[in-house]
Order: C-alpha cells, then sequence, then structure tokens
C-alpha cells in the first residue's frame, strides 16, 4: 500500500530506513493476536518495530541530517498503525541512537527491540553485582543480550540453550552453560544453589520449572509472551506481592533511546556481539 510522506512536527527526525527488523511480535500481529484483541489491531497496519537508517531531515538538536540511526519504534505494538516497513518514518528523538561505527544496517536493524528488552529485565530484576541469574534462552534474540549485559553488571550468570549453541553461549560470557539436551536445568539448582534470579523468554512448563529454581526472596521476569496464562500470572503476581513466595515481574519492552544509546556504547568498550 502507499502512504504520503511523513511531516514532521514537534522534536521528530524524518528517517529514511534502509533496514528493518523482523521479530515474532510481528508474525503475530500478522496472524492476528487471541481472542479479543483482534478488535485492537490498527486498520491498514504497518508491520516493523526495528529500525535502521539515514536522518533526511530533523527538528531535533541531536541529530542532523546525514546522521546513521537505530530506533525501537511504537510500531511493533498491534495497536499502532504506522510502522517501519515503509521507506520513511517520522520518529521522535528520544527514541533514536547514533548506529555505533562500523556496523551495518542490516545488523543493527536487529538490535533495539532484544537489547531494550534485556536492559529493561535487568532493570526490573534490580539484582546486585555476584547474585546468581539464571536465563533462559541464553541463544535466543532476548537472551544473548541478557547475558552479556548481565555479565556488564557483574552479576553470576548461567544459561540454558541447545548442543549446537553451547560454544556461543559461553563466548557471550556466561559463567555456566546448560545443554537442556542433556541436562534439566532443575537439576542445577539441587543442594541449595538455587537462583536469585531468572529471566525467562520462553514462559509455559520453562516459567513453572523455572520458579522451582529460585530462592525464596529471589525475582522472576518474565518477557511476555502468548504462551503465559492469565490466571498464572494473576496467581504468581499476588504471591510475589503478599511475600509468599518470590518475586514476580513481566517485561513489555517499551522505546527508549537513552537505553539504546548505552547499550550501543558499550559495543566498542565490551566487545558485545550484536549478531547471533
Amino acid at each position: 500500500m502507499n502512504h504520503p510522506k511523513p511531516g514532521l512536527s514537534g522534536a521528530n527526525v524524518l528517517v529514511r530506513i534502509y533496514a528493518a527488523g523482523i521479530n515474532p511480535v510481528d508474525l503475530q500481529t500478522r496472524e492476528g493476536p487471541p481472542g479479543p484483541l483482534k478488535l485492537l489491531v490498527a486498520k491498514h497496519k504497518v508491520l516493523g518495530g526495528d529500525l535502521a537508517g539515514v536522518v533526511e531531515s530533523s527538528r531535533s538538536s541531536k541529530f542532523k541530517p546525514g546522521d546513521k540511526v537505530l530506533a525501537l519504534t511504537k510500531g511493533f505494538q498491534f495497536w499502532t498503525r504506522v510502522g517501519c516497513y515503509a521507506e520513511y518514518m517520522a520518529v521522535p528523538e528520544t527514541h533514536l541512537a547514533a548506529m555505533p561505527s562500523g556496523m551495518g544496517f542490516e545488523d543493527a536493524a536487529g538490535v533495539p527491540l532484544t537489547a531494550l528488552t534485556a536492559w529493561q529485565a535487568l532493570d526490573k530484576a534490580a539484582l546486585k553485582p555476584g547474585q546468581r541469574l539464571l536465563v533462559q534462552a541464553g541463544s535466543g534474540g532476548v537472551g544473548m543480550w541478557v547475558v552479556q549485559l548481565a555479565k556488564q553488571r557483574s552479576l553470576h550468570v548461567t544459561a540454558t540453550c541447545s548442543t549446537p549453541n553451547v560454544g556461543f553461549v559461553k563466548e557471550l560470557g556466561a559463567d555456566d552453560v546448560i545443554d537442556y539436551t542433556q541436562q534439566s536445568f532443575t537439576e542445577a539448582c539441587t543442594g541449595g544453589r538455587k537462583f536469585d534470579g531468572v529471566i525467562d523468554s520462553m514462559g509455559g512448563q520453562v516459567e513453572t520449572d523455572s520458579l522451582r529454581c529460585l530462592s525464596f526472596r529471589g525475582v522472576f521476569i518474565g518477557i511476555l509472551n502468548k504462551r503465559m496464562s492469565p490466571m498464572a500470572l494473576i496467581h504468581r503476581s499476588i504471591k510475589g506481592l503478599l511475600g509468599c513466595g518470590p518475586r514476580y515481574g513481566l517485561i513489555a519492552v517499551a522505546p527508549n533511546g537513552q537505553q539504546l544509546r548505552s547499550v550501543c556504547g558499550l559495543n566498542g568498550r565490551a566487545r558485545l556481539a550484536f549478531a547471533s
């Protein structure tokens, strides 16, 4: 479908898009959200939340024409009509970050949603240096960022993955790697060695088993997905609030240019793996 070239207002920046990320949420929106949520899908929805491109025009003092930028936009939200599967997009300056030097557009477009999800999950977990974190799916889009950013925060990281990805997850910096095809991750917390935190993007039975691996005062952070049971969410949240079990929280990622700039700033200092 054809749309007019976006105009600018406020501190927006017009970005010519050279690459856009494809995430599971885009596929879910295309298939249609479950139940009555389908009614909230924007009419003539344009998909896409992650972008990388070049500033064409700007009302921002922070970005000028010719700057290479990346961003997580609100286009990944199914109720937002305008996404970044397009040639141009007007983006608030608060969502943008400068692309790291030497990074290509395709790699950059794969960073924002997954990296910000990991950053915001770790912020919500609020673990202290030296505490033990279990990362489910450590080789996945979000998991690989959780592993790297958690090590930047001086956490002890144990991550799960399948056999072909064990070496990759070790290279990301995980202290311990559990090959779930060879060993149940629940065995890792036997003998009193439970975790202070879990970050899980899988849901379902993995979430249930992960909670068994947490210390009583630990924290579970789930990445919102369709495998999560609404009733279980309510029950576990109440238990955590009442102090009857681990603290329980969910992450629904939000655009944040400042956090994205922090992630990009780590690339040069920590040599983070920006693409799996």
